[in-house]
């Protein structure tokens, strides 16, 4: 059983990859809608 110190360690790494991925997808999405918006205004 590993010890305290190494098991917060490992819930940070994973909380801060999960981060990571959520702030992308955001990104993602608002680039979409950004590139939609753009794509109207010139029609």
């Amino acid at each position: 059983m590993p010890d305290v110190g190494q098991r917060i360690a490992a819930l940070c790494q994973f909380y801060r990859v999960q981060q990571l991925e959520r702030d992308r997808q955001l990104l993602d999405v608002s680039r979409s809608v950004i590139e939609a918006t753009l794509l109207k205004k010139i029609s």
